[in-house]
């Protein structure tokens, strides 16, 4: 059995692009669209077309870009009769599947990973934890844009120098940042205004 600190951090393998950036293919779509057998309704996703074509009511055959036909499954789960899509590659019920390299397959055999998983590592909040390491390491209060101590006693001059220009440096790049949040925020309440 191990001890405190023996378990290793196992990074996440996935593509750099969100999922966000693919279209996806969802049961409740197609049922929108009219499913009766035969029909056949083609989707566009970035420059893949895709053509879908109705087998019977559990069934779809998908061609992507002119390619050979896919069979896919749908299941129809729970009270309410939820329709779920068979993924191809896996087997496995999903609520959609995602258009990536010519073929339609669900987020996990494609290894794509939502993008607000990745965000903490980059962006604001990983300028505001490097902001408070370097304050706590000059001996100040954590909270960015407070002000800085004097010069403790045994620096010098140099290494205080560039402790303050690196926070100061490290602030300005938070600020940005932050001003990107708050447009986002701007436009989306526009966008929720309409």
């Amino acid at each position: 059995m191990g001890g405190l600190g023996t378990c290793t951090n196992i990074p996440r393998r996935a593509d750099p692009q969100p999922l966000e950036r693919f279209a996806a293919v969802n049961a409740s779509a197609l049922a929108a669209r009219g499913r009766l057998p035969g029909s056949v309704t083609r989707w566009r996703f970035g420059g893949s077309i895709v053509d879908i074509t109705v087998v019977h009511a559990t069934l779809i055959s998908v061609v992507v870009d002119g390619g050979e036909p896919t069979p896919i499954g749908i299941v129809r789960q729970g009270l309410f009769e939820q329709q779920l899509l068979v993924c191809p590659g896996c087997k496995r019920w999903r609520r959609a599947l995602v258009c990536k390299d010519a073929a339609l397959t669900c987020r996990r055999c494609a290894s794509l990973d939502y993008r607000i998983r990745h965000e903490a590592r980059r962006g604001l909040p990983r300028l505001l934890h490097f902001i408070g390491k370097a304050r706590q390491r000059l001996g100040a209060d954590p909270t960015p844009f407070t002000d800085l101590p004097p010069r403790p006693y045994g620096w010098t001059w140099k290494a205080y120098d560039r402790r303050v220009a690196e926070i100061t440096a490290l602030e300005s790049q938070a600020l940005a940042a932050l001003g990107g949040v708050v447009k986002a925020a701007k436009l989306r309440a526009k966008r929720v205004r309409r």
